[in-house]
């Protein structure tokens, strides 16, 4: 932890700083405790930055199947089916 009034190593309420000497902050350096509103480095005077959007990542998947070379398959056969080559199943009586 810091001190707001001196920038030491303590908290503020343990601070022994006698009142005539000048504060010290502890963002910038500067001549001001560091609570002051007007300190440059006070996070207060600055708004949050625009975020930046991502790229998006790279599908390994996709590069993979566009570098890859094409298929050849074989022509498909066609197999004619008959009812020949189902015959009728055997009933059984109960």
């Amino acid at each position: 932890p810091k001190c707001v009034k001196c920038a030491g190593d303590h908290l503020t309420k343990e601070c022994l700083k006698d009142i005539k000497t000048p504060p010290k902050c502890c963002l910038c350096d500067g001549p001001h405790p560091a609570n002051y509103l007007q300190c440059p480095r006070n996070p207060a005077n600055h708004p949050p930055k625009q975020k930046q959007p991502q790229p998006k990542p790279e599908n390994s998947w996709r590069k993979r199947m566009n570098s890859a070379p094409p298929k050849t398959t074989a022509p498909r056969q066609n197999f004619a089916i008959s009812e020949e080559d189902f015959p009728q199943l055997p009933t059984t009586s109960k």
